[in-house]
């Protein structure tokens, strides 16, 4: 019985020294995940990576002058979103909402920011760039986002809208008053960027009269170019099955916005 003891406490010491090992290797880097190049700016998402486990942490968003090598601007953050407790609970009400618990309302905390800030947009005109943090609440972790318009002039950020991620595809009209957001799935969402309300909801009935339900995740719409400002060219495409990648038809229509 005592060398059972024994061997177990040495086991258990063996264990302890290994993870105290594990955890002073790990080192956390940066690296750009993704560059978008406009005329006058230039704005880079910075992932944060834990190695060797390559744990993504968090996402920064820079804002250059002009090319990679130039002054910053701005750095946008997680800890820098106007992100309150109530938002928390509005992004999911099944969870948050509902409960009164502390279990539930431990959930839902303030800066419940989990993934993110991820560029959308950018207007050169008005100087505003546009982007969505995914949220890390419940069952809904990584799904449920919130959508900021930041002003490159002021260097202040607003919540413009709550929506679901991740979002794939992003279009600004070329006035900047409305913003297409498609995520993969059957439809695209048109938002207005002054109030942050959604105007038009367009799914997969408006191009083929075929529902999404009856589809099983085979008809994903995707917004490919605005015509004019208020008119947009959006593409449905249809795959063997949700799981599918590649396409074996497609389908386009240009709608209007109003």
């Amino acid at each position: 019985m005592m060398y059972k003891k024994v061997t177990i406490s040495v086991l258990m010491m063996a264990t302890a020294m290994l993870f105290s090992l594990e955890a002073q290797t790990q080192k956390t880097t940066e690296r750009v995940r993704l560059t978008h190049r406009f005329v006058d700016v230039t704005v880079r998402e910075i992932e944060r990576i834990t190695v060797p486990n390559v744990a993504i942490m968090a996402y920064r968003i820079e804002v250059l002058a002009k090319d990679d090598k130039a002054e910053v601007l701005w750095q946008i953050t997680p800890d820098g979103l106007p992100v309150e407790e109530k938002d928390c609970f509005e992004a999911d009400v099944a969870l948050c909402g509902q409960h009164k618990d502390s279990y539930f309302k431990s959930i839902c905390y303030n800066k419940c920011v989990a993934f993110g800030p991820e560029f959308l947009a950018f207007d050169k005109l008005a100087k505003n760039i546009y982007f969505y943090a995914r949220l890390g609440i419940g069952g809904t972790a990584g799904f449920s986002c919130l959508i900021f318009a930041g002003d490159l002039h002021t260097k202040t950020i607003r919540r413009l809208a709550s929506s679901w991620g991740p979002i794939l595809h992003s279009l600004l009209s070329p006035s900047g008053q409305w913003l297409a957001l498609g995520r993969a799935g059957p439809d695209v969402e048109i938002v207005e960027t002054k109030s942050g309300k959604t105007v038009r909801n367009i799914d997969t009935r408006e191009l083929s009269g075929r529902t999404a339900k009856g589809s099983e995740g085979r008809l994903r719409l995707r917004p490919e170019r605005w015509v004019g400002d208020d008119q947009i060219l959006i593409i449905q495409e249809e795959f063997t099955d949700k799981f599918s990648h590649e396409a074996i038809g497609s389908t386009e229509k240009t709608i209007r916005i109003k």
